[in-house]
């Protein structure tokens, strides 16, 4: 459906009454934190911002539950608007690693990465664990190769710890990847 602000602020209104009535985990210091997070997106509703934004925001608001059956699930104009990266990342070992993705990129599978996008990878995890579930790494990040364009721009720019730099393009089409995995 078209998204109008008055939709944006229904939508909002219908998953706070949903939360407070069948989220089970609540403690005094996370209904407050949700109640102002409630209230800081209204305010940010009362300009108009678009779709991306939106579901954006609505994955940042679902995170501060913690909980990894709380997903955003995005509407098909959002989805054909991303890009996607042609490999996927894992946090292994303390390191930020590539674990699959397109055949010509599996000579980079398992280098430990030392900067993505101008962030160490400490700072790119924290960067995507706020739209997904903040206390599972590997959750994060495979979420991230989904909404990777929303929060990355369209191109991943990494340097390993071998100094060896890659930029690597986003495309419109989620590509065929390859993996040192069974299936």
């Amino acid at each position: 459906r078209g998204v109008t602000m008055n939709n944006q602020l229904s939508d909002v209104l219908k998953i706070h009454h949903h939360v407070l009535n069948l989220y089970p985990y609540w403690s005094d210091e996370l209904i407050e934190t949700w109640q102002q997070e409630i209230i800081n997106l209204l305010t940010k509703l009362n300009q108009p911002i678009s779709l991306e934004n939106f579901y954006q925001e609505l994955m940042r608001l679902a995170s501060f539950l913690n909980d990894g059956h709380t997903l955003v699930y995005l509407p098909q104009e959002v989805k054909e608007s991303l890009y996607y990266p042609p490999v996927s990342l894992a946090w292994v070992e303390d390191e930020l690693v590539i674990i699959s993705g397109e055949q010509e990129y599996e000579d980079l599978f398992f280098k430990p990465i030392a900067w993505i996008n101008q962030q160490t990878p400490e700072e790119f995890l924290d960067s995507i664990r706020k739209y997904a579930w903040p206390h599972h790494a590997n959750f994060s990040l495979a979420l991230n190769s989904v909404m990777s364009s929303l929060l990355h721009g369209n191109h991943f720019k990494i340097l390993f710890q071998s100094g060896e730099e890659v930029n690597l393009e986003f495309s419109k089409q989620p590509r065929i990847r390859t993996s040192p995995f069974p299936p």
